[in-house]
């Protein structure tokens, strides 16, 4: 150790610098036991759980109108049509024309899902569409009332964009056809 000039011993010491300490406390859930870690916002302001919260995304979200939205709803509608060609190709098959008809069903349980990465008028028509097939058997639908229905997902596969005036000739189309689109659901 050497002198500083003033007869005093100059005695080393150490910085310490970012030193986590734990300060006994409750967690923000309330719980007493667990030890709160002293951090430089809790230092700083004296209050680490009231700090300004942050935004999330989730990360499946996706923004409405993006190609990747529209490539869903396309293959989707796409399914939806195969399996209604499916089902009036196979007219004398009962079971053909079943299992069709209930995949036709799961497409447009899929389709909804999406429904809110895309126009609001789409999401009625997909459940407009929902409508016709809900509670009922394929045995409730002729060959024409499918023809119109598949006629319906064409049109709603090669739309790029949906307002009310093609909700309302997509309506009219299915009831033309002798489809009830205003049923209730029982």
């Amino acid at each position: 150790m050497s002198d500083n000039g003033t007869g005093s011993e100059i005695t080393p010491t150490m910085a310490r610098r970012n030193v986590t300490r734990v300060v006994q406390g409750g967690s923000i859930s309330g719980d007493a036991h667990t030890p709160t870690l002293a951090t430089s916002g809790t230092r700083s302001t004296g209050s680490g759980g009231t700090s300004a919260p942050r935004g999330r995304r989730t990360a499946s979200r996706v923004a409405k109108d993006s190609p990747r939205a529209k490539h869903t709803c396309y293959t989707l509608l796409t399914a939806c049509i195969d399996n209604l060609d499916r089902a009036v190709d196979h007219d004398e098959d009962f079971f053909i024309r079943n299992n069709s008809v209930e995949q036709l069903k799961d497409a447009l349980h899929e389709l909804w899902k999406v429904r809110s990465q895309r126009e609001e008028q789409f999401g009625e028509v997909v459940n407009l569409l929902q409508g016709i097939l809900a509670g009922r058997s394929v045995e409730d639908f002729t060959s024409d009332h499918l023809v119109c229905m598949r006629s319906a997902f064409c049109q709603l596969r090669e739309e790029t964009a949906y307002d009310d005036d093609f909700a309302n000739a997509i309506t009219v189309e299915l009831l033309n056809g002798g489809l009830d689109v205003f049923r209730g659901i029982d």
